[in-house]
Formats: C-alpha cells, structure tokens, sequence
C-alpha cells in the first residue's frame, strides 16, 4: 500500500479480510477515504494511523480490539469516523475534541468504558453521535443539553 503515495480512497468493505490493519495505511498521506467495514480484521487500530487528509474512516463490523491510543488524533480533517461493531475497549480519549471537523461519531457496540468525555462539546460539527452498547457510565456532558448543540440534535439522531 505505501507505493500508492496518491491514492485518495480505499474502499475494501464487505469481504473477508482478516488478520490486522496493515500498517502500510499509516504511509498513505493524500488517503480521504478508507471503507474496510464488514470484514474479520483484528487487533488495534495502528497509533500511526492519523492522516492529515482522511475525511471518512469506515471500520464497523469487524474485530478490532483495544484501545485506540492515539489513532486519529491529528486528524483535523475527518468528517466521518464509524468504529462501531467491534471489541474496543477503554475510555473514549479526550482528544476526540480535535477532530474539528467531525459530523459523524459512531462508536456503538464496543466495551469503551468511563465518563463520556466533556471534549465532544468541542464539536461544532456533531451531527449523529451512537455511543449505545458501551459500558458507559458517570454524569452526562452538560453540553448535550446546551441550546446551540441542541438545533444540531434536533436535526440528528443521538443515542
């Protein structure tokens, strides 16, 4: 993969891949689109996986564990991040919060455990948050309720 320095989208989904992310993807730069959901993919998401440039990360359906350290943390560009449907686990870090352009957070159906944390009021962005069968627990962020994330919400599916 590190010898497709241009390519821009990866769409890999709904097949029967299965070992770990190769961390060949970590070398894909101009990389905006990967869709590898529905396949038997295991282990951790690469810590080094954190393009500039992607946008939209598909990885729901598969088996992927752990926590996801610092994947995607630089990741500023990124509208879509679907990692629902898998064995991840720990708490959701707080530097979801830079991801400043995120519209869509599906992370439904993992073992992320602890507080949701109050950096996801830092997305102007949000428009579906799924946090639904996690091990979720503590208080509520107080910006769930706020009235200027609430016009998002109204519009939104949240659960």
């Amino acid at each position: 993969m590190g010898n497709f320095s241009n390519l821009k989208a990866i769409d890999l989904s709904r097949n029967h891949f299965d070992g770990p992310l190769p961390r060949d993807f970590c070398k894909l730069d101009n990389l905006e689109y990967l869709d590898l959901s529905e396949n038997n993919l295991s282990g951790s998401v690469p810590s080094c996986f954190n393009p500039s440039s992607i946008k939209h990360v598909h990885l729901s359906k598969n088996q992927l564990s752990g926590p996801l350290t610092e994947a995607f943390y630089n990741s500023s560009s990124l509208v879509t991040l679907d990692i629902a449907d898998n064995n991840l686990m720990g708490p959701i870090s707080n530097w979801i919060g830079n991801l400043s352009a995120l519209s869509v957070l599906l992370l439904r159906d993992n073992q992320f455990a602890g507080d949701l944390p109050t950096q996801l009021c830092l997305l102007e962005h949000l428009t579906i948050l799924d946090v639904s069968r996690n091990q979720l627990s503590g208080p509520l962020p107080l910006c769930l309720g706020n009235f200027s994330l609430k016009e998002n919400l109204d519009k939104a599916r949240v659960t």
